[in-house]
């Protein structure tokens, strides 16, 4: 796996990471978005740059929670959905199988 240093700026500091370079543009972007959620908490604020960095992380883990509880949801009800066309499909197959055999006598 190919590695490359990628630069990162948020809000006028630099960082140099290391990264896959398959990688490099998905971190670019995340990089971006995250430089702008720091904007917006900023903005109106005068908290420092490691306090901006720590609501930042803080609302993104909440961001990042929601959505995977959402996603478990999903899971669970798509499953469940299955499961019952599943029970439905075996239903519907008995019955066809039932119906076969009393022709069949």
């Amino acid at each position: 796996m190919t590695v490359e240093a990628v630069t990162i700026h948020l809000l006028g500091k630099s960082f140099q990471l290391k990264c896959p370079v398959q990688e490099t543009e998905a971190l670019k972007r995340s990089a971006m978005y995250l430089e702008e959620q720091m904007k917006k908490i900023g903005e109106n604020n005068t908290l420092l740059f490691e306090n901006i960095v720590v609501v930042a992380a803080l609302n993104l883990a909440h961001q990042f929670m929601t959505l995977e509880n959402r996603n478990q949801y999903l899971l669970q009800n798509i499953n469940q959905r299955l499961q019952h066309l599943q029970s439905k499909i075996e239903g519907a197959l008995f019955q066809q199988a039932q119906l076969e055999l009393q022709a069949a006598e």
